[in-house]
């Protein structure tokens, strides 16, 4: 069953936020409704310090009472195993943190872990089992191999078995054994522990923690030890608290003084503290009316931003003075907090991730971060689309695929005047065949994506096919119910849609997504229409250029999210679509992923890679784009004419006087637009243009390489395009003699190093890499 948002930051957000906040000390036996402590049946460990890949653990226990319950399906679930040992030869995995992909029921009463068989262990956790019972639950646990990082020095006085899911607990114990040594622990009947062990790193508050958010990013207000700020010592209690105290109310800047946006409402703008957040949100500016003062998810679009980014960073000039206007200049780092909150939705009482840094002071936990339902288009002018709000969990990044159903066959909605005959092109749902003809997006969602893709499916499957999933409500009063899409009226307050499907890209051979004949990106059956990387994404054709959709049809949604917080959210989006009249030329898009996962970039190097693409003549080309992940550092085009390129390994970087296109930042990558299009006509030459990125696999900042254990799995499996190297190719960490080289899952082959890097390839996450040139046009 899907956990609502509401649901989830209720089971969540409560332990950790609120705990926080409050710092009540209480005893431990207050953890007894989630703590579950039963004994184990057997224990059995090896180790052999000469060959680590012979590391052997195996743990089961059953009949247990004290494993009475599961309350959270792990799938949907932060959840963590750690062993851990206590005496001079302490024994400890540390936390290791589980791949909810790779969680699957088990009967009716449990789940169980594996990894995939074909690929790289996942910490060397080869099962994990956990199911209830009548006369009590049974839990079983397998690890081995190099990747089990369990190795004793010595002799154990206690070792603890603790995994958990979600807010819950389970734990056993064993201090007496038959073999205790520092290469072989055997065990028997072990003891029910007075409380599980608090641990730093699995994502649950637990005394005397202070804070734990399960991951090692070391100055995000939660410190690697699960230490955070006292009570005492929080100073502010959102972003937009410590916006309003340094910036608006800061007598360096003297924003909110009397002759400026104070009493004298300069503008028409008050920053006042208690007047300026109702001042700036989703109000047009004075001065240009055209642009909001804030626009939520869109600082490049909001007037406070650019106003004092022309001042701090001399960005382009905004209209009239630049901000503050006074002698003095706001601090970079104060700039990029009003980006980042402005970015995250502008929230009133929200932490954005990564302003404690930036304000230097300290906040509680950052918050998730949604971004405000835009108003729909008036009605004859255009729709809304809805994207069913799917569940993403704490620390988690996930990749979904989910499909509604529309119909604005009507004339109220769709005027006659705007129809278009689009006779058997989508045959599944377009009974009419008609479609109406846009030119405009506007793409809005919440703030954790890495990208949203919309397709419009013109396959022959109805919505009736067991591809798209079970159909039920996503929010609103009937969440959860099962709908029929095609039912007026199904889902108040909320949106009918088929299952979210953990999918790469939407790929027709994703488990269990779509029909038969469901394609992929341009593919014929699912072309792509809209969607963007960043909250709020704004898309305009020239003047007389139109894309069709059906006046009823099969839309699906691609969105890849992360969620990087300590409380469950859903993903949210909405997208606007404009009618246009002007119906001269169709838009074409260009998604060139024919080198999409070309590059190989070793540990701690840098690897530019480049390719061509040759437009069809006469293509009057309006927009270029592009689209890497996180290791991309920079993204270059070179004008026509250029010679096509037959191997990647021969395709050269672009001499410097054609370049036209340069971006830096792979999450917001730049959108250039031409007006008038760059049209390409006559040789094969003079319609190819030439595009570059530039890989960094750590060579700038070591701790940016692609990692064994940091990597996940792809949603298309374990080892299947991208996810953690194996140990045949896992090279040394930085830091030793052997920094780079091959080490065979062996950390004693890395002398002062781990091993633990990976070369950083092609894949679906956003550890592995993308190589995708973009653009948009049309043929007169």
């Amino acid at each position: 069953m899907r956990i609502s948002k509401r649901a989830a930051d209720a089971a969540l957000s409560a332990v950790i936020t609120a705990s926080f906040l409050t710092a009540i000390a209480v005893p431990c036996n207050a953890h007894d409704d989630d703590h579950h402590r039963f004994s184990g049946d057997r224990l059995q460990a090896r180790f052999d310090a000469s060959n680590f890949s012979k590391s052997k653990f195996k743990f089961k226990t059953k009949r247990q009472l004290g494993i009475n319950t599961i309350p959270a399906d792990p799938s949907l679930s932060t959840s963590s195993l750690s062993v851990r040992g206590s005496g001079l030869g302490e024994a400890d995995t540390g936390v290791i943190v589980l791949d909810p992909l790779r969680w699957k029921p088990a009967g009716a009463s449990g789940y169980s872990y594996k990894h995939n068989p074909k690929s790289t262990p996942s910490n060397g956790i080869r099962k994990i089992q956990i199911k209830t019972g009548s006369q009590g639950g049974s839990m079983k646990i397998i690890a081995k191999g190099s990747n089990w990082d369990l190795h004793p020095a010595g002799p154990q006085t206690t070792v603890q078995i603790h995994l958990s899911i979600d807010t819950d607990v389970y734990c056993a114990e064993f201090s007496s054994f038959d073999t205790n040594t520092g290469e072989r622990i055997d065990a028997v009947d072990g003891d029910v522990p007075a409380d599980c062990a608090q641990l730093c790193g699995n994502g649950i508050l637990e005394i005397p923690e202070e804070c734990d958010d399960a991951n090692s990013n070391n100055s995000d207000g939660c410190a690697n030890d699960c230490t955070g700020c006292n009570v005492e010592d929080i100073e502010f209690n959102s972003t937009f608290e410590g916006i309003q105290s340094l910036i608006f109310d800061s007598p360096l800047y003297q924003c909110s003084d009397d002759l400026c946006h104070g009493s004298a409402l300069a503008g028409g703008l008050d920053l006042r503290d208690g007047n300026s957040y109702a001042s700036l949100i989703s109000i047009a500016s004075q001065i240009d009316p055209g642009q909001m003062r804030v626009f939520p998810g869109a600082a490049a679009q909001s007037m406070l931003y650019n106003k004092i980014a022309e001042k701090t960073l001399g960005a382009p000039d905004a209209p009239g003075a630049a901000m503050p206007n006074n002698a003095e200049t706001v601090a970079a780092e104060l700039l990029e907090a009003i980006k980042l909150w402005i970015n995250g939705g502008a929230s009133e009482t929200a932490v954005v991730g990564g302003t404690a840094d930036l304000f230097g002071t300290c906040l509680p936990l950052p918050d998730p971060l949604d971004v405000p339902q835009p108003d729909p288009p008036a009605i004859g002018t255009g729709i809304q689309l809805t994207m069913p709000g799917w569940f993403l969990p704490a620390q988690s990044e996930k990749e979904i695929c989910v499909a509604t159903y529309y119909d604005v066959d009507d004339p109220l909605i769709t005027p006659p005047t705007l129809r278009v005959p689009c006779v058997g092109e989508f045959p599944a749902t377009n009974t009419s065949d008609e479609c109406f003809a846009f030119n405009s997006t506007f793409a809005v969602q919440d703030a954790h994506s890495h990208h949203l893709a919309v397709h419009i499916y013109k396959g022959v499957y109805d919505t009736t096919d067991a591809g798209w999933g079970a159909w039920s409500c996503y929010d609103g009063a009937d969440d959860g119910i099962a709908c029929d899409p095609k039912q007026a009226g199904v889902c108040p307050d909320g949106v009918c849609g088929g299952a979210a499907i953990s999918a790469a890209g939407c790929f027709s051979t994703s488990p269990g997504f779509g029909p038969p004949d469901y394609g992929f990106g341009q593919g014929p059956s699912s072309p792509r229409f809209a969607g963007g990387n960043n909250a709020t994404s704004f898309g305009k054709d020239p003047d007389g250029v139109y894309t069709l959709l059906p006046l009823s049809g099969i839309v699906v949604y691609n969105s890849h999210s992360f969620n990087l917080t300590t409380q469950h959210t859903d993903m949210e989006a909405w997208l606007n679509i404009g009618f246009t009249s002007d119906q001269q030329w169709l838009a074409q898009d260009v998604t060139d992923t024919s080198q999409i996962f070309t590059m190989n970039v070793p540990p701690y190097e840098t690897r530019e890679y480049c390719w061509t693409y040759t437009f069809e003549e006469s293509a009057h080309v309006y927009q270029f784009s592009s689209h890497t992940h996180r290791h991309g550092k920079r993204f270059r085009f070179y004008q026509a004419p250029q010679t096509p390129c037959a191997t990647v390994s021969g395709c050269a970087v672009g001499n410097p006087a054609d370049q036209f296109y340069e971006t830096f930042d792979y999450a917001d990558p730049l959108i250039l637009t031409y007006d008038p299009p760059i049209v390409y006509s006559g040789t094969t030459a003079d319609r190819t243009v030439k595009y570059c990125a530039l890989y960094d696999n750590g060579a700038a900042d070591p701790s940016e390489v692609k990692t064994q254990s940091g990597s996940p799995c792809s949603p298309l499996g374990c080892g299947v395009i991208g996810g953690p190297c194996t140990d045949a190719a896992v090279k040394c960490t930085d830091g030793g003699p052997n920094t780079g080289l091959l080490c065979g899952g062996n950390d004693a082959n890395c002398p002062g190093a781990k091993c633990n890097a990976c070369d950083a390839k092609g894949g679906i996450t956003t550890e592995d890499e993308m190589f995708i040139g973009l653009a948009r046009y049309y043929v007169p």
